[in-house]
């Protein structure tokens, strides 16, 4: 299933390129799990594989992202249609519009959630497959929001310290 739909994604995604501020989008390069990347990382510095550690953090290094645009919130705000719809995550933005149809819980979930800061509801909607979630999200990513603070909160409950740290270590 997890395949299934991360071709479905990434075949979606090639298919129509976002441009912001006349400026491409970032793209994570196709392929490229920064997850699995960081569980390596962790693996070769405790066992203490110098050289493996040296050739992981060289690529991670290679594979950051450089330039990534930096998305006033008005402009976020502003894509809120389901043929265009931006989500704002812990400060990230991410263009899920052609996932709409493939959310497992519908797209009218994710139509609920923009326009507002869904940390929180992210958090609450994705307990299980958490992890698997993040890491199909990381497909969206197109910017930091400028100001997220300017958002309206989605849940009035501030997501939790360990659910925080979990989306940090996979976005």
């Amino acid at each position: 299933r997890e395949k299934v739909i991360y071709s479905s994604v990434g075949l979606r995604s090639r298919v129509r390129t976002r441009a912001h501020l006349g400026q491409q989008v970032f793209r994570r390069p196709a392929g490229v799990d920064v997850t699995r990347i960081s569980t390596l990382q962790r693996a070769a510095s405790l066992c203490g594989h110098g050289p493996l550690l040296a050739l992981v953090e060289e690529t991670m290094e290679k594979l950051r992202p450089r330039n990534i645009a930096k998305i006033p919130w008005s402009e976020v705000e502003r894509h809120t249609s389901s043929d265009d719809l931006w989500l704002l995550i812990d400060g990230k933005v991410y263009d899920v519009t052609s996932f709409l149809n493939l959310h497992p819980g519908g797209g009218q979930l994710i139509a609920e959630a923009a326009a507002q800061d869904a940390t929180s509801l992210f958090e609450r909607t994705h307990g299980e497959g958490l992890r698997y979630s993040l890491r199909l999200l990381n497909n969206f990513f197109i910017g930091d929001c400028e100001n997220p603070g300017q958002a309206k909160k989605a849940e009035p409950q501030e997501p939790t310290p360990e659910f925080l740290s979990t989306l940090r270590s996979i976005t």
